[in-house]
């Protein structure tokens, strides 16, 4: 049974568990008091002129919960009991709490939304990959805003918001599946694909009551039950289902990438490192999100793991934004020759294709021959030089014939021939400086790093395997 069927199978009968889990448990409401608007507010205002503070706030509050209407609390009206503890804590329940942090987390929030739209008319109608990373931006930013209100205490403000960000937890591990499944290769999404988006429907379904309810009666499970981000009766469940659709998909990626690298003959090799890190920003989205999903039932207040969340949330937005805005050529990086992320890489360039393979010819001369790696400054300035091209030809045809940046390609062959001079050489003579200036590096600290992300062994580990062998054959 191939591969790519075990997966989809997998996912599959994940989506149909995290349905099940969400339609098991239904929401409820509270019903209202019965005393009249007017008759509430008059004998809040009539129990705050006799100083008694308990009876004023709790037909206060009482008149909250019938018209949502936050202006009520109001310091002239209630003066005679406004240093009272009973309203203190009543406006400090109901006061917005704004401060730098959550202000910073909505700039982050536009700066994605911003993105997203930059991404959308930077690509052009072949690239499908674009648009999903774009709206894999956008969702994350539209979720950090949704958590900033929250955090803020403003849904008592806007209560007609609350719920509507249910199911976009559920969208965004489809969304970076696609993504990379797309960009890494030649991979067109069929129709069927659309299975992904099953708990999401679903959950969007089962939400829908709540997110099109009133305002007062959304304000009224707001005061019964705290500033809660969903149904409080099915909260823990929703949540638990959204942490295992992020799981879910976080060992799809992982798998996907292990995949790719069985094939490399060295590993790392010719992989984009921020897709590496896109990974792991979102394996620290979900880490992020399982906590309060796994606690939340035992915590009174859980802010702390929101603000966690948002914070993942943020860092994976400014590392996209940052990285698209400086260099967005990084994101045309990907394995075993997918297309490019944004555009066609590279079109009309002017560039035939038999010039092209007859460049890479004499780019293999230089680095088998000639050896140019060994070159411990060696640049892509002056590679286009000794092909006699500019610089972008020379950077189209490392990235068309080796699918590598120019880096990656010089390092990959310093990192072959400090293997094989360690394969050649007596282990007694063996001096990891040498051999790092030998083949080109500048320092050994560069040597180790870079060797450990070729082979993932560092060159003590490689030099005492090949020990081993060597014992073993003895």
């Amino acid at each position: 049974m191939p591969a790519c069927f075990k997966l989809n199978a997998l996912l599959f009968y994940g989506a149909m568990c995290l349905t099940w889990t969400v339609f098991s448990f239904q929401p409820s409401h509270q019903s209202n008091p019965d005393l009249s608007v007017s008759e509430l507010q008059e004998k809040a205002i009539g129990h705050a002129r006799r100083a008694e503070a308990d009876k004023a706030t709790e037909l206060i509050e009482a008149y909250l919960v019938k018209t949502g209407d936050l202006t009520f609390i109001n310091d002239h009206l209630f003066f005679q009991i406004r240093n009272s503890e009973e309203y203190q804590h009543l406006k400090q329940k109901y006061d917005p709490e704004w401060n730098p942090l959550i202000i910073l987390y909505i700039l982050i929030a536009f700066l994605g939304i911003y993105t997203s739209i930059v991404m959308q008319f930077f690509r052009n109608d072949q690239s499908k990959p674009a648009a999903l990373l774009a709206s894999f931006v956008l969702t994350l930013a539209v979720l950090i805003i949704y958590l900033s209100l929250h955090l803020a205490n403003m849904f008592y403000y806007v209560p007609e918001f609350l719920y509507l960000a249910g199911p976009l937890p559920f969208l965004l591990g489809p969304l970076l599946y696609f993504y990379f499944k797309s960009s890494w290769t030649n991979h067109e999404l069929k129709f069927w694909e659309l299975l992904h988006l099953i708990p999401t429907i679903f959950t969007a379904l089962y939400l829908w009551p709540d997110i099109n309810d009133s305002p007062s009666a959304k304000f009224v499970a707001l005061h019964d039950h705290g500033e809660v981000l969903l149904p409080s009766e099915s909260a823990i469940f929703i949540m638990i289902a959204q942490c295992s659709s992020l799981g879910i998909y976080g060992l799809l990626l992982f798998l996907m990438k292990q995949e790719r690298q069985k094939h490399r003959l060295i590993k790392g090799l010719g992989v984009g490192w921020w897709n590496q890190h896109l990974i792991t920003l979102y394996l620290f989205i979900v880490a992020t999100f399982a906590i309060p999903s796994l606690l939340l039932a035992r915590l009174e207040r859980y802010e702390v793991f929101v603000h966690a969340l948002v914070w993942s949330l943020c860092s994976v937005i400014v590392f996209l934004s940052v990285r698209f805005q400086l260099k967005p050529e990084l994101m045309k990086q990907h394995d075993y020759g997918a297309r490019s992320v944004f555009t066609p890489k590279y079109e009309r360039t002017g560039l035939p294709r038999s010039y092209s393979i007859e460049l890479k010819n004499q780019l293999l001369r230089l680095l088998q021959k000639d050896k140019i790696y060994a070159q411990p400054n060696i640049s892509l300035d002056d590679l286009a030089k000794l092909l006699d091209v500019t610089r972008y030809h020379a950077s189209q045809v490392i990235n068309e014939h080796f699918n590598m940046s120019f880096f990656e390609l010089i390092n990959s062959y310093r990192i072959k021939e400090a293997m094989s001079l360690m394969r050649h050489s007596n282990v007694a003579d063996f001096k990891f400086s040498e051999i790092a200036f030998q083949t080109g590096f500048s320092s050994r600290a560069t040597f180790n790093k870079q060797f450990k992300y070729y082979t993932q062994q560092t060159p003590t580990e490689f030099c005492q395997s090949m020990i081993n062998s060597k014992n073993k054959a003895s």
